[in-house]
């Protein structure tokens, strides 16, 4: 059978129940496609990973359409740059690839709020998610009357590259399953799309899933990992599907990872040997993920809804991918290729474009010995090195930092006009929440003034904290409350009344599976041994964290800086610690050459920084949080820095002491699997991960 995409003449692309198989412009057909999220690569780099994807075998790719990106306001909607999904389509096709499309409106995919948009609980609070609520329904309208006439020109009929549409996600996985959403969902989609696309949902692989998720008139279809009965995951299916073809629509390569947890990889072998199966059933699969790529910014989601701990994802998503977060090849790329060949003709041999060097940069779980192997494999010749470290010496270029500003002197007009930017508080009786202020991400700074005398000690509570606070009095740092960890109750001692209550709140990311909005900040009441706290002012740290804050702080200069950027000038190593924290921006002032700045780099800041975000040129690049773990070092794509001229690297530095300035580096090493605190998200909580990986999206 041949992979390749397909002619240009009678496109069709229908289901034979009789045969049990897909049939492609008249023809018996089958798909090997992978995971690749336009939104979580940078846009320079969607038609390299393309390739390499059709380069490894495969004939087809999938996608999410993540509504809350798109539209991150009301009324407020962006299709360009990086969101550019029109453009995406259109590199698929060139690369000689098909499309696979997942619609949503819910993703999960570890995402800020399961993809949805924040707002929406500023419209209602009470929102059901998923369901025929017609709050939801209305808003979900909306946004598929903007969106799928901006799909229709590239369907397959068309002489596009999308041959497939999924409604909604793993549906029968949901607390609450409604007959009329499917249905109305089901109906809308085809309003716009028409007759002839094939709609498919995609749920687990049991009797349980797969009656609660199906829909009437579209496909369904099953996901599971390595390891897996096959036979019996496909039979299961097919009596829902009616003798349609085996699709595994989630096939997983690796697992995300969260702070504190250790890294996720998987069996090579596994992985291998189930995919090997699946293709000798006549099968088509997907691997979830192909290449899982990084969610930038504040776009990582987290794990809150299965009565454990709350636990935030780490920025990256690479997912122990066959292609790497910066588009290293690993040897399971290698190897799946492999397997595709034995089943399949017409596969790609040779690319000019690939670049080898990428062959060579493997992850710490695997590398290639040389690029002299590396060739060879590339030719099929297969010699790949498992186990092996990479263990060439780390380029690194060395950048001063410099305290800009805190947050204290953002808020108490320590500052003039001539001098830098103030945060204006808001005022209210009860504290606010993120949703509440109109923000999106980030970080609150609440304050109250204690109207009464305390006694001593006393117990600060904040019972329903979304995700985690940092406690000042009087602006000098006494504890942290953590929603990771469950503690939520501080003693506190010699507060007097006039004393000032301060409470840094972060948002670390909205859980990625809900039936309700899951609101951010301080949601309940704060209490103060038995009274109840009143009257606060709230100072939202900036809205826009991924374009305002060159303007707001590098711009207005606190300081006069050095960029120069000689570390010799300056006494910048990093003090005692001595549990003052003062969360504070610092700017790194630097030249990249043009021959430094022709890869992509990885910023590691363990040298004095311990929790924070870092902005490269505007750029949000993500959250750290090195004593953590198991994430060490933040992926910096080559395209965002300006070669031959400054570079500004901005860093909020959360949990540190405040100091006149420190070094960070950046490193051509990416650091995935770094220590994590013992037994934090294992042991006891082995069981937690073990019941959220099957069908969890």
């Amino acid at each position: 059978m041949s992979i390749d995409s397909g002619s240009q003449h009678d496109r069709t692309f229908t289901v034979d129940e009789s045969q049990g198989i897909f049939i492609k412009d008249g023809q018996p057909f089958r798909y090997v496609s992978g995971s690749m999220h336009y939104f979580r690569i940078p846009d320079q780099y969607w038609l390299d990973r393309l390739q390499k994807a059709r380069q490894g075998g495969l004939n087809a790719i999938q996608t999410y359409i993540e509504w809350s990106s798109h539209q991150p306001e009301p009324n407020i909607y962006d299709f360009g740059g990086n969101l550019n999904f029109s453009r995406y389509f259109q590199l698929a096709q060139q690369a000689d690839l098909l499309v696979i499309l997942r619609l949503g409106p819910f993703i999960a995919s570890e995402r800020d709020n399961m993809g949805l948009p924040y707002w929406l609980a500023s419209k209602n609070s009470k929102m059901r998610y998923r369901t025929s609520d017609p709050s939801y329904l209305h808003y979900v309208a909306e946004w598929y009357d903007k969106m799928l006439p901006l799909i229709v020109p590239y369907l397959y009929e068309n002489g596009g590259p999308i041959i497939m549409a999924q409604i909604e996600n793993e549906y029968g996985s949901f607390a609450v399953i409604d007959d009329k959403y499917k249905i109305w969902l089901r109906d809308l989609i085809r309003s716009y799309v028409g007759p002839q696309l094939l709609l498919f949902t995609v749920d687990g692989d049991a009797n349980y899933y797969l009656s609660r998720g199906t829909i009437d008139d579209v496909f369904p279809t099953v996901d599971f990992g390595p390891g897996t009965q096959i036979n019996q995951s496909f039979s299961i299916q097919k009596l829902y599907s009616y003798n349609g073809p085996s699709v595994n629509t989630e096939y997983y390569t690796g697992w995300f990872d969260c702070w504190g947890s250790p890294h996720s990889t998987n069996s090579l072998d596994e992985i291998v040997k189930s995919f090997d199966q699946m293709l000798a059933a006549n099968a088509s699969v997907n691997f979830y993920m192909y290449h899982g790529g990084t969610s930038f910014g504040f776009m990582n989601g987290a794990i809150g809804d299965w009565g454990k701990r709350f636990a935030p994802m780490v920025t990256s998503y690479d997912y122990d991918a066959p292609i790497g977060e910066y588009g290293q090849l690993r040897p399971l790329y290698f190897a799946i290729k492999k397997v595709i060949q034995k089943y399949f003709s017409n596969i790609p041999t040779t690319r000019q474009s690939i670049d080898l060097a990428d062959v060579s940069q493997m992850s710490n779980k695997f590398a290639i010995d040389t690029i002299e192997q590396a060739k060879q494999s590339y030719n099929h010749q297969w010699q790949i090195a498992s186990g092996n470290e990479n263990k060439k010496q780390p380029k690194i270029i060395n950048i001063q930092v410099d305290f800009l500003t805190d947050i204290f002197q953002l808020i108490t007009n320590q500052s003039s006009e001539e001098s830098g930017p103030t945060i204006k508080p808001i005022e209210s009786l009860w504290p606010l929440t993120f949703e509440q202020l109109g923000l999106r991400h980030g970080f609150i700074y609440y304050q109250h003034v204690i109207d009464f005398h305390p006694s001593d000690p006393i117990l600060l509570n904040i019972t329903q904290l979304h995700d985690r606070a940092l406690i000042f009095i009087n602006d000098i740092y006494r504890a942290t409350l953590s929603r990771m960890d469950m503690i939520f109750t501080a003693p506190l001692n010699s507060l007097q009344k006039g004393d000032i209550i301060g409470l840094l709140v972060e948002n670390q990311g909205h859980t990625c599976c809900s039936l309700q909005p899951e609101l951010k900040g301080i949601v309940g009441n704060v209490t103060l041994g038995d009274r109840i706290l009143k009257k606060w002012q709230q100072y939202p740290l900036f809205y826009n964290w991924s374009s305002t804050i060159d303007t707001t702080l590098i711009q207005s200069s606190y300081m006069t800086l050095d960029k120069s950027n000689e570390l010799s000038e300056y006494n910048c190593l990093c003090p005692d610690r001595t549990f003052e924290l003062y969360p504070s921006f610092y700017l790194g002032i630097f030249n990249m050459t043009e021959q430094n700045g022709s890869h992509d780099w990885f910023l590691d800041v363990r040298s004095c920084a311990r929790k924070g975000v870092a902005f490269l040129n505007g750029h949000n690049i993500g959250r750290y949080w090195p004593v953590m773990g198991p994430q060490i070092t933040l992926y910096i794509p080559k395209q965002w820095f300006q070669h031959d001229d400054v570079n500004t690297l901005l860093l909020f530095e959360i949990e540190s002491e405040r100091k006149s300035c420190f070094q960070v580096k950046l490193t051509d090493q990416h650091i995935l699997n770094g220590t994590v605190p013992e037994n934090y998200l294992t042991g006891e909580n082995q069981t937690f991960d073990q019941q959220f990986r099957p069908h969890h999206r």
